[in-house]
Formats: C-alpha cells, structure tokens, sequence
C-alpha cells in the first residue's frame, strides 16, 4: 500500500472548542486515564468556551485549558493546561494548535497568551515561536507575532544552521 493512499485513509486531526456537552464529558474522562502523576487535570477547571479538545474520528487526542485575565485595559489568555498524546504529537498537530488556539485568542479579544513551560519540550517550543520571559519562568507572546511561519523558520534555521 502506498504512503499516499495511507495517508489518506487516515482522517485528520482537529482541536475543537470545549462546549461542556456529553460528548466533551466523555472525551475528557477518556484522557484522564493517559495522564501521567504530574498533570493536575480537574474536569471542573474546564468550562464551556475555555478549552480546546484534540480529537481524529471519536477518539480524543488531547486538550488545552485557559482563562482570561484582565489587567487593567489589557486581557491575556493564560494556557493552564496542555495534554497532547506522545502517539499524534507532529508538526502538523502543533502548527494546528497554534493556529486555533491564536482564533480563539482573536475571538476572545486577549493581546496576549502567557504560559508556564514544565517540560524540556515546551521550554523549546516557547523558544521557537519567540515567546517572551516574564518573571517566574512564565512565557508570554502578543498575538500578532504567535505565526506558525515563524514556527517552521526558526525550526528550519536550527535544522540547517
């Protein structure tokens, strides 16, 4: 069989807006039993409108959460948790996240997404994307500059440089 013809069977992988409905329940208590010790994943932490689902076919993937914070005239949407399971974790995957979570970003109206990075992997790609430091080893990035084209230069440029 073909690369091409397997790659077509295979339906793509979505991030999908946490609504809270029975399916999104369900979807969530499926990924609790992948996380390791160190994830401190609530379900009540995540609420309708605040969360992103990872999902191909019925199967869910992984998910983020967030919440807006205001300060003064600015909002910032701070990412609380991130899952995405090591057997779908791509480019591809994380040039999707950064595509939806910026929509949302935009839709919600934030100037900013702040982060803490608790994993050699997440440390790396805060540096691809060019996030800022903030005090207590947070991350932050304006909307404007979070661009996967950036993701894939900078990536390129280490490959090769």
């Amino acid at each position: 069989m073909s690369e091409t013809l397997r790659a077509a069977e295979k339906e793509p992988a979505r991030w999908e807006l946490y609504t809270g409905d029975e399916k999104d329940i369900r979807d969530l208590r499926a990924l609790e039993d992948l996380f390791d010790d160190e994830t401190d994943f609530k379900k009540s932490q995540l609420t309708s409108g605040n969360g992103l689902i990872l999902r191909r076919g019925k199967e869910s993937l992984g998910f983020v959460s967030w919440r807006i914070q205001q300060k003064s005239s600015e909002s910032t949407m701070y990412i609380e948790r991130l899952y995405i399971s090591k057997k779908v974790r791509s480019a591809g995957i994380t040039a999707k996240f950064v595509q939806t979570l910026k929509a949302e970003a935009e839709r919600a109206g934030v100037k900013k997404i702040q982060w803490h990075p608790k994993s050699s992997k997440m440390w790396s790609l805060s540096n691809k994307i060019g996030a800022e430091r903030k005090p207590i080893l947070a991350r932050e990035i304006p909307i404007e500059k979070l661009d996967i084209e950036n993701l894939f230069e900078k990536e390129g440029d280490k490959n090769h440089g």
